[in-house]
């Protein structure tokens, strides 16, 4: 069963490059996430273009450059921005055109098994654009078939900076352990 990797935003694009770089050089990669041809299924989506085109420089072979969604204006941290679009646009151009390119590596899917979407949850194009494609794609190919994992930067005072992969159910416990909380909210 094959999945198709949505990185959104400059953080889900580092991280799930960085994934899926790693996953490249495995020696038996069962082609889940990855064509015959070596190429990844995945959409590449961001409101600049300056960390797309970065790793479509460093690791472009794992990459199809059809599948990355970009634009030159940003989303300027601004969550409302990137979910909804520029003013006066008539829509989101950018989400349309990455439902595009989802739909084009699920269809060339004999059966697939869902999407693993990175992004972060602060930001205009990570949160907003996030949030946007995760509605879309929940509504094109339905909840069930989302793998979604929450990507958390941590920091405190005195502390330094960590990434955590959260899956909710079983890592926040732990970082809030960490961290010190109780996790009451």
């Amino acid at each position: 069963m094959a999945m198709v990797a949505l990185q959104v935003g400059q953080f889900g694009n580092a991280v799930g490059s960085a994934t899926l770089k790693l996953l490249s050089e495995a020696p038996h990669r069962d082609g889940a996430l990855f064509q015959s041809d070596g190429k990844a299924r995945a959409v590449l989506v961001d409101g600049e273009a300056k960390v797309v085109d970065g790793i479509l420089k460093e690791r472009g072979s794992i990459f199809r450059r059809e599948n990355a969604v970009v634009e030159a204006s940003g989303r300027g941290n601004n969550w409302a921005l990137g979910y909804h679009g520029p003013r006066g646009a008539g829509g989101n151009a950018l989400v349309d055109r990455a439902m595009e390119g989802m739909r084009r590596e699920l269809e060339a899917c004999d059966a697939h098994a869902g999407c693993l979407v990175f992004h972060s949850l602060c930001g205009g194009s990570g949160s907003g654009v996030g949030s946007r494609l995760l509605e879309e794609v929940r509504d094109a190919i339905g909840s069930r078939a989302l793998l979604y994992f929450f990507f958390t930067l941590v920091t405190g005072p005195s502390r330094s900076l960590s990434l955590k992969l959260s899956d909710k159910r079983v890592y926040e416990p732990q970082i809030r352990a960490r961290l010190g909380t109780t996790g009451a909210r």
